[in-house]
């Protein structure tokens, strides 16, 4: 209910201790992944969707989220690359 009303701050602690008790949940890794980004650590956010990424190579969303990242970073290449790339393995997806 946190997420879902941007309280990432509130939801964060839990998400931490859901993601601890289930790993390979890959949705629940975005949803921390795009919490961190929200909380301002795109670095530790990029490593997060990396991580999907690593198990799932065309996950458009977390390609999305790693684009954001680089975004956030001023590395325009990487994340025009990224965001291609989300939008070639899901046309439906809208960059966020």
């Amino acid at each position: 209910a946190c997420v879902s009303m941007g309280d990432y701050q509130a939801a964060f602690p839990y998400m931490k201790k859901m993601l601890a008790a289930n790993p390979k949940d890959k949705d629940l890794r975005l949803d921390y992944a795009a919490a961190l980004f929200q909380m301002g650590e795109s670095e530790n956010a990029e490593k997060e969707f990396r991580r999907v990424l690593a198990a799932d190579k065309k996950n458009a969303e977390a390609l999305n989220g790693i684009g954001l990242c680089h975004l956030k970073n001023s590395q325009l290449v990487q994340a025009e690359a990224a965001l291609r790339s989300a939008i070639k393995y899901n046309p439906k997806l809208v960059p966020a």
